[in-house]
C-alpha cells in the first residue's frame, strides 16, 4: 500500500506544483496579517529599506503578477518543446522521465506560488492601512529574484537534459541501480533451475482482476504473508509482463484452513497501463533500444548516437550475463541452503535468452544494412559474453549465428566481410 502511494507521488506533476503554491497562498495571508499591524508595528522592527507605501506595494505587485504568469506560460510552454522533441526524435516512453523530473515540476511550483502571492498580497492592500508601510512588495521582489535564478537554472537543467548522451547515461544509471537492487533480492534465498511443486496441501489461485502491466511486486510481504499464514506460494510472473484479467499471478498451497484467504496477496501486485523503471530494469533497456531504432531511422540517420545506444546495452546486460533462468528459492528459517528446510516462496527469474533477443531484434530487422551498426552490435555481445555464464553463452552463440544469417548478402563481402569476422572472433572469444 505504502509503494503503490509513493508511486502516485512520485509520477504526480501536480503535487510538488500544488504544495509550492499551498505554501504560497499561506505567505501570503502571513504577510497580509503582519502588514495588517495587528501583532506589532513594522516601522518599529524593521529597516526603513524592507518597508514600502501602500501604494508604491500596489504597484509592484501588480507587475511581479503579471511577470510571474507570463513566466508560468513560457516554462510550460518550454516543456511543451522538449516532451515533443524526446517524443519524436527519443521514443514517447522516455517523455515521462522528463515531465516527472525535480527540476521541472519544481519551477513550474515556484512560478506558480509566485504568481499566487502577488495576487494574493494585492488583494491585503487596503485604503484601512492608513498609510501604513508594508512588507509584501519587498518580500514579492525577493520572490521574483528567486524565481530568476530558478529560471536560468531551468535553462541549463533543460539544454543539459535535452542531449541524447545525457539521456542515455540517465537510463543507464537507473537501469544499474535497478539490477543492483534485483542481485540484492537474489541473495535472499537459492536459485535452482526447476520448482518442484508441493504434492501435499490445498491449491489456491490468485488471478488478475484486470489487464495491464505489472509495475511492482512486493517480494518482501509476499515472503513474510507466506511465512504468517504458514503455505507454500509460487509467482510465476515477474515485473513489466503484461497481463489480462484472469491471469495468475499466485499459486498458494495451505494445510486446509478455512480461514486461509488468497486475496491477502493482492495488495503486493501493483498493475497499470504501462511499466514503470523502479523495479524492471528492461524497461530502461527497451528504451535506449528506442533511442537506437529512431536514430537509424531515415529520417534521423545518426548512426553514431545507435552505435553508443548498443553499446551501453551490451554493458547493462553484461551484468545480467551471469545469472541463470531458474526460480528463486525462499526457504522459512535463517538458512537458505538447508534442502530439508520447508520452502515458502518460489519466484520465477528473469530468461536472459529472451531478454537478449527483444533487446535486439528489432535492431537486426532495421539496422543490418548498415555494417556500422552490426559492427556495434556484435561488439555489445562480446561485451556480455565477457560475463556470461556457460549457458547463457550458448545463447548469445545462438544469437550471433541468427544476426550472421540475417544479412543481406552485399555485406558479406570484401572489408565489410574481414571486420565482421574478426568482430565476430573477437566476441566468441571473450
Amino acid at each position: 500500500m505504502f509503494k503503490r502511494a509513493w508511486l502516485k507521488v512520485k509520477y504526480s506533476i501536480w503535487l510538488k506544483p500544488a504544495w509550492l503554491t499551498v505554501a504560497s497562498l499561506l505567505l501570503a495571508v502571513l504577510t497580509g496579517l503582519i502588514d495588517s499591524g495587528r501583532w506589532f508595528a513594522l516601522a518599529d522592527i524593521m529597516p526603513d529599506f524592507m518597508l514600502t507605501g501602500v501604494e508604491l506595494a500596489k504597484t509592484i505587485l501588480g507587475v511581479t503578477s503579471g511577470a510571474m504568469l507570463s513566466m508560468t506560460v513560457f516554462t510550460f510552454s518550454t516543456t511543451m518543446v522538449v516532451l515533443t522533441t524526446y517524443s519524436s526524435q527519443y521514443s514517447p516512453r522516455v517523455v515521462r522521465n522528463f515531465l516527472t523530473d525535480d527540476e521541472t515540476v519544481q519551477t513550474l511550483g515556484i512560478f506558480m506560488g509566485g504568481f499566487v502571492y502577488s495576487i494574493m498580497a494585492l488583494s491585503f492592500m487596503k485604503t484601512s492601512l492608513n498609510g501604513r508601510p508594508v512588507i509584501s512588495a519587498n518580500l514579492s521582489i525577493l520572490y521574483v529574484i528567486a524565481c530568476l535564478v530558478q529560471f536560468l537554472k531551468y535553462v541549463n537543467h533543460v539544454s543539459s537534459y535535452i542531449q541524447v548522451k545525457n539521456l542515455i547515461q540517465r537510463l543507464h544509471d537507473h537501469a544499474g541501480k535497478c539490477i543492483l537492487d534485483y542481485r540484492i533480492f537474489l541473495e535472499k534465498g537459492k536459485i535452482l533451475e526447476r520448482f518442484q511443486q508441493p504434492l501435499e496441501g490445498v491449491q489456491v489461485q490468485l488471478a488478475a482482476d484486470d489487464y495491464g502491466y505489472i509495475r511492482l511486486i512486493n517480494y518482501s510481504r509476499l515472503t513474510k504473508l507466506a511465512e504468517e499464514l504458514e503455505c507454500c506460494i509460487q509467482v510465476p510472473v515477474i515485473t513489466g509482463v503484461f497481463v489480462t484479467e484472469g491471469r495468475t499471478l499466485l499459486i498458494a498451497w495451505h494445510q486446509g484452513d478455512e480461514s486461509f484467504d488468497v486475496e491477502r496477496f493482492r495488495s503486493c501486485f501493483t498493475i497499470g497501463n504501462e511499466p514503470l523503471e523502479d523495479q524492471d530494469f528492461l524497461f530502461s533497456i527497451q528504451k535506449i533500444s528506442e533511442i537506437t531504432l529512431r536514430s537509424i531511422s531515415p529520417g534521423i540517420n545518426d548512426p553514431n548516437t545507435a552505435i553508443h545506444c548498443l553499446k551501453i546495452a551490451g554493458v547493462l546486460l553484461s551484468e545480467l550475463a551471469d545469472l541463470e533462468h531458474g526460480w528463486l528459492i525462499v526457504r522459512k528459517g535463517e538458512s537458505q541452503s538447508d534442502p530439508d528446510a520447508q520452502i515458502i516462496c518460489a519466484f520465477e527469474l528473469i530468461d536472459f535468452e529472451k531478454i537478449v533477443y527483444y533487446s535486439f531484434y528489432q535492431i537486426v530487422h532495421y539496422g543490418r544494412n548498415d555494417i556500422s551498426v552490426v559492427l556495434a552490435m556484435i561488439k555489445a555481445l562480446g561485451f556480455i559474453m565477457h560475463r556470461a555464464a556457460y549457458s547463457n553463452r550458448q545463447h548469445i552463440m545462438i544469437f550471433l549465428d541468427y544476426i550472421w544469417d540475417k544479412l543481406p548478402e552485399d555485406i558479406k563481402s570484401g572489408h565489410d566481410l574481414v571486420l565482421l569476422e574478426q568482430e565476430r572472433a573477437e566476441a566468441l572469444a571473450q
